[in-house]
């Protein structure tokens, strides 16, 4: 695209890892990246898939994303994991799911941020994919920081905070659920909840990284 083309003329990427200009991870930096193990069940989910764990340059390119902006940095991950990881796990992604979505936060969250990185994630994973991306859920009241609680801590605090936005009109085809990474899992436990209550039976999360 010529917006893509200006951006790397004005804004050139440089790796996380060595500085090097090109890409937010370089073909060297990529070595030391830890993939995680394969897709495992968990919670509300029939499968939860991560992509690498949760240190080093992908834990910096999140943060990146997450709090200073740089969403940009979401295109060379879903790009990366494509060529990669990911690539071992399309086959059941493009035949298995019927839609996607991902976490939502609070108006007064996002409207701080200035974006929801889960949704900028689900979008740019829905291109590769040609699957449909859409606003499922909702998050109706605001939540403590999830980083200072445990996993029962977590749980409480997100209880009944998340609501679906219309029901399942196709109850037989997987719904891919899509947030940044997978700690507890008590996030993805509680948007599965709602979805389910509102007619979804099979539901796969993904995240890009996972802590472990």
């Amino acid at each position: 695209m010529i917006v893509d083309i200006l951006l790397d003329i004005f804004f050139p990427r440089h790796c996380l890892g060595c500085g090097k200009e090109g890409q937010y991870i370089c073909k060297d930096c990529e070595l030391y990246l830890m993939e995680i193990e394969p897709p495992f069940p968990r919670g509300e989910a029939s499968r939860a898939i991560s992509l690498w764990e949760y240190n080093g340059l992908i834990k910096e390119a999140i943060h990146r994303i997450k709090f200073n902006g740089e969403y940009a940095i979401v295109k060379d991950l879903i790009n990366l994991s494509f060529q990669s990881r990911l690539s071992l796990l399309l086959p059941d992604l493009l035949l298995e799911t019927s839609e996607i979505t991902f976490v939502p936060m609070t108006k007064k969250a996002e409207k701080k941020r200035g974006f929801n990185q889960a949704e900028i994630i689900a979008k740019e994973l829905g291109r590769w994919l040609n699957k449909p991306v859409i606003k499922l859920l909702d998050k109706v009241k605001e939540t403590e920081d999830q980083a200072k609680l445990d996993r029962d801590g977590r749980l409480k605090n997100l209880k009944d905070c998340f609501q679906a936005r219309r029901g399942n009109s196709n109850s037989d085809l997987p719904l891919l659920l899509v947030d940044d990474v997978y700690t507890t899992g008590a996030t993805m436990q509680e948007c599965g909840r709602a979805l389910k209550k509102s007619g979804y039976k099979k539901i796969i999360c993904f995240t890009l990284a996972r802590t472990v």
